[in-house]
């Protein structure tokens, strides 16, 4: 399962460098290529958020976004952002984006909700058999979790990919279970289908062509929607697996 980290930062083309990188407190971004790679961020906040964001600035954008070799989440986060800033961009959405996830099948289903997706969350709530349970620590998940992972439906954060418990959630997946990938932190990348694993949708946004959303980063501003827009991806043949 470990392969779809791997298979998402070799989907970058090489030669490709990082033009500019802010770490806040709340969001991350990279900006690469014409386009702003937006993540969450985990981790430390209280480091020098400005002289790590400067020191990625150069750097291959496909090594900035091999998020399994940085050994801390915030540095995680910038390798998220990395990837989404090749994989979320306006030209490429425009041939995958698909209506929101699973409409007019959620009402009175047992859904779960895992990380923090608030608004999805306040959006269920009302019609949903619905748990809601924090992202996990680390890949050991508790029984909850395995309730959690076997009904209906599962929105999984995005964070999930920057604190590397993503394999461990999908491999407990029901069967029946449908599975959307969520947030801001998700890359719009069809290789995420291609792997023997339950992700039914990818829904997450992306940047607008300006610096709004870098602004917001380092603003430390909740509010990212000014600068994005949303997008929804189903199954979709991806490309050839590398070798």
């Amino acid at each position: 399962m470990w392969d779809l980290y791997n298979e998402l930062y070799m989907g970058i083309p090489s030669g490709i460098r990082v033009e500019g990188c802010v770490v806040g407190k709340l969001w991350t971004t990279v900006r690469a290529n014409g386009n702003i790679g937006i993540a969450r961020t985990l981790g430390d906040t209280s480091i020098d958020r400005n002289a790590l964001g400067q020191s990625f600035i150069g750097q291959f954008l496909r090594d900035v976004a091999n998020v399994l070799r940085w050994d801390s989440l915030v540095r995680a986060s910038v390798g998220v952002a990395a990837l989404n800033a090749f994989y979320n961009s306006a030209a490429r959405l425009k041939s995958l984006n698909h209506p929101p996830a699973f409409q007019g099948e959620l009402c009175g289903k047992k859904t779960a909700v895992i990380g923090e997706l608030p608004n999805l969350e306040a959006g269920l709530k009302d019609c949903c058999d619905l748990t809601v349970l924090p992202l996990p620590e680390n890949t050991e998940l508790g029984g909850a979790y395995d309730a959690a992972l076997t009904g209906d439906f599962v929105f999984i954060s995005g964070d999930a990919l920057t604190n590397q418990t993503l394999p461990a959630l999908l491999a407990k997946v029901g069967a029946e279970t449908k599975v959307s990938l969520a947030g801001v932190s998700v890359p719009a990348a069809p290789v995420l289908f291609a792997f023997d694993n339950p992700i039914h949708n990818l829904s997450g946004v992306y940047a607008k062509i300006d610096t709004t959303v870098e602004s917001a980063a380092r603003l430390d501003l909740k509010d990212l929607v000014p600068g994005t827009d949303t997008f929804s991806v189903n199954p979709v043949k991806p490309n050839r697996l590398h070798e």
